[in-house]
């Protein structure tokens, strides 16, 4: 599990760990912030959330 707190890659990072496009790597971070696991702090990183504080029903099962 991601640790509360812990920022993210950058964009550009992401992309060439994952050897994905930007484009990819904004979708993704995008469908993280609206379910509430990340907090994207615009002109800065991303961080990742306490997602335990919070009950997603079957999200969290889904990501085991």
């Amino acid at each position: 599990m991601i640790p509360a707190g812990r920022l993210l890659p950058s964009e550009n990072e992401m992309g060439d760990q994952y050897k994905a496009s930007r484009e990819t790597i904004r979708k993704t971070l995008a469908l993280l912030s609206r379910n509430g696991y990340i907090q994207k702090i615009r002109g800065k990183d991303s961080v990742w959330l306490d997602v335990g504080r919070f009950d997603f029903p079957g999200a969290c099962q889904a990501l085991r």
